[in-house]
């Protein structure tokens, strides 16, 4: 039988063609009110068992409180914190409370989590989180609160090339936020298009100006776009 201690909390999964393939890594997942912060192994729950379990260990986003046990627990929610047990129910009466916390971790997966889709244009570009907000949900919320958040609106970065932190970021809606992406023109510089198109210069002209597609100078002059800037 192996031990304990040799097994690995990164052990391959068999497919049908026999092939390995590396299980998904679970540090940084939030599970119900916890947020899982290291992966022990896979352990065998009881001695006589067949089968190992991932045991994790987690910190409860409500009070702090360190947890450890079977990730599956976490995920199903057999295993909670105490403060979540009846007789300690915490009553979160401020709605705003999942949409935040779902934002918080949104931001962990894109700058942490390699296997996530959005890995590429923020963690691998060296794009994180400042360190009171990594550690601490409680402190990313009250900057929320006092920062004009609303169910409408969006994190949003000043700078697309700096990670997030409060002299970062900033509560804007989806147009908003999309007109502060790299590569997408200001209003500044729409306004000056627009001046141009007025004083009928070629669109191509103005493309090789502000080094945007053609295409794009088109839809600004017909109102596709931008038809809020005057």
């Amino acid at each position: 039988m192996v031990s304990r201690q040799d097994c690995s909390p990164y052990v391959g999964l068999r497919t049908n063609e026999g092939s390995m393939r590396q299980r998904i890594n679970r540090v940084n997942e939030v599970v119900g009110y916890v947020i899982i912060t290291r992966e022990v192994g896979m352990l065998l729950p009881k001695v006589n068992s067949l089968r190992k379990v991932l045991y994790v260990e987690a910190q409860c986003l409500r009070c702090g409180n360190g947890l450890r046990g079977q990730y599956k627990h976490f995920k199903d929610g057999s295993k909670v914190c105490k403060c979540s047990d009846r007789r300690y129910v915490i009553k979160i009466k401020d709605q705003r409370w999942p949409r935040l916390l779902s934002i918080w971790h949104g931001m962990k997966t894109r700058c942490y989590k390699t296997n996530s889709t959005c890995y590429e244009k923020y963690g691998k570009k060296g794009i994180g989180i400042c360190q009171e907000w990594l550690q601490d949900f409680n402190v990313f919320y009250e900057w929320a609160i006092m920062n004009g958040y609303e169910d409408s609106l969006t994190i949003d970065r000043l700078d697309s090339s700096k990670s997030y932190g409060p002299d970062n970021c900033r509560w804007s809606s989806l147009v908003e936020q999309s007109r502060n992406r790299a590569g997408v023109l200001n209003i500044s510089q729409v306004k000056k298009i627009k001046g141009l198109l007025k004083k009928r210069v070629k669109c191509s002209e103005i493309a090789a100006i502000f080094n945007i597609p053609v295409k794009r100078v088109y839809c600004i002059k017909s109102g596709r776009t931008w038809s809020d800037v005057t």
